[in-house]
């Protein structure tokens, strides 16, 4: 692997990237940072930091750990969302949010942290690039 590649993989985790193909969610894209951000990092430390070992092990305190780092530092943008009535649904922190914390949309959530964790090696710049690579490979212009 070159220099640069790998330079471009930690732009990507620290940036983000547009991130389609998502499991179980058709025509989704989401624009996210990697897991290990920077931002990320920060914040676990000082989650972790604040409470015993016995609190921070408890499962309820490690899914809202994860909700507020996916909520906070990795989804940064999305495409493809719709509300019911099919209106494209636009980038909203309040609906991310609710998306990332409702079990009755966790693979919402799921998907989320799987782009995050593939966001370094196959994020696009924009989601340009990915609508160009989708028409190309289903045989469009």
């Amino acid at each position: 692997m070159r220099i640069k590649q790998i330079k471009q993989v930690q732009q990507n985790i620290e940036e983000g990237g547009w991130v389609s193909d998502l499991p179980n969610l058709p025509g989704v894209a989401l624009k996210v940072r990697g897991l290990f951000n920077s931002d990320a990092s920060r914040i676990y430390g000082e989650i972790r930091a604040s409470m015993p070992e016995e609190e921070f092990k408890k499962p309820e305190v490690q899914e809202a750990v994860e909700i507020r780092l996916l909520h906070e530092t990795v989804l940064l943008d999305w495409h493809g969302i719709e509300d019911d009535d099919g209106n494209t649904e636009p980038f909203d922190e309040d609906l991310a949010e609710q998306l990332l914390s409702d079990p009755e949309t966790a693979v919402f959530r799921r998907a989320t942290t799987w782009a995050a964790s593939n966001v370094a090696q196959t994020g696009k710049a924009t989601l340009e690039e990915i609508t160009k690579n989708s028409s190309t490979a289903s045989g469009g212009n």
